[in-house]
């Protein structure tokens, strides 16, 4: 899972910064906007689900760690 997840932050990178937008129609640019939209709800909910199994599991309590300070160290990358 972890590789395929990788692989679409690397697609969605690729196609933020190296696609030449300015060569979308009129009527793609929406469109486009609201996939973009429905591709950050589905990492949300993704997130969550990940966050909700860590916790089922009790991940990072052996370490006396809280839920907040496990996420910290275990997912690289996560703000806040």
């Amino acid at each position: 899972m972890a590789a395929a997840v990788a692989s679409m932050v690397d697609m969605a990178r690729l196609l933020a910064t190296g696609f030449p937008t300015w060569s979308l129609p009129e009527t793609a640019i929406g469109q486009v906007i609201g996939q973009a939209q429905l591709l950050a709800e589905a990492a949300h909910t993704l997130s969550a689900v990940l966050t909700g199994e860590a916790h089922q599991r009790g991940l990072g309590a052996s370490e006396g760690l809280s839920r907040p300070d496990w996420l910290k160290t275990a997912a690289p990358g996560l703000d806040g």
